[in-house]
């Protein structure tokens, strides 16, 4: 996928690196978020080594005995999830 093509967060609630067999498949997928309206691309949150994952408007570490929250960005409004081939 390009990064012309944003997922919604719905679309990338399930996304989780973590879950990918091989170095080379995570390799392959890019996270980010993006803003719509000037086109800002802001690079995926990690927590504990591994990319943090979607959970409504909130990002949340992988390690559930973390318990380490951010709020999605914001640029012109909250910026959207996108996922390209890096």
């Amino acid at each position: 996928m390009s990064d012309k093509n944003p997922l919604s967060s719905k679309d990338l609630k399930s996304v989780k690196l973590s879950k990918a067999k091989t170095q080379e498949q995570k390799a392959e997928m890019k996270l980010s978020f993006k803003c719509e309206k000037c086109g800002k691309i802001q690079p995926w949150p990690n927590c504990c080594g591994q990319p943090m994952e979607l959970q409504g408007n909130n990002l949340v570490c992988f390690d559930k005995t973390c318990n380490t929250k951010a709020s999605v960005p914001v640029c012109h409004g909250k910026m959207k999830p996108n996922i390209a081939k890096a």
